[in-house]
């Protein structure tokens, strides 16, 4: 008898193998390069660390009575521009130091054509089912690092 589980998953946190993935990274790398990082205040996302993902993953791995197609992300929908200043402050950066500039969907049309605006996932119907829980915005944050290629830069901000 086959089983099958189809995972839907959000946009991902987390630091990756490359420091070059993640949101926070590529802010990083933005910043470092003196560059305002760009964000839209009216495009929302429900983020979830990749490490949250999997355990929700292994989990559903080792669930025969759970099947189907579920979502996953984290507790809390955000604006990609709430998010950046979420991630600023989680480093103790200042605006000078991190510029971030509040962009409407409406100033770039082809970037808004390619994605949706607001992407919550109902993830009730799992997170009522599992031990692992999905993890607020603050408990993500508390997990990422200083992306290894703007380390120097970083250090030199203090």
């Amino acid at each position: 008898m086959a089983f099958a589980v189809t995972i839907r998953a959000p946009l991902l946190m987390g630091d990756s193998p490359t420091a070059k993935r993640s949101t926070h990274e590529r802010l990083f790398a933005d910043w470092a390069a003196g560059q305002t990082a760009r964000l839209y205040t009216d495009e929302f996302r429900q983020p979830c660390t990749a490490e949250n993902l999997a355990e929700v993953i292994v989990e559903l791995c080792e669930r025969r009575d759970l099947l189907g197609v579920f979502h996953w992300a984290g507790a809390e929908l955000i604006s990609r521009h709430a998010l950046g200043l979420r991630i600023r402050e989680h480093f103790k950066l200042t605006e000078k130091q991190a510029p971030i500039a509040a962009v409407a969907r409406a100033e770039t049309p082809a970037a808004a054509k390619r994605r949706q605006a607001c992407l919550a996932l109902d993830i009730a119907p799992l997170a009522g089912k599992l031990k692992t829980r999905p993890q607020t915005i603050a408990e993500q944050l508390e997990g990422l690092k200083v992306p290894a290629p703007t380390r120097d830069w970083y250090l030199a901000q203090a």
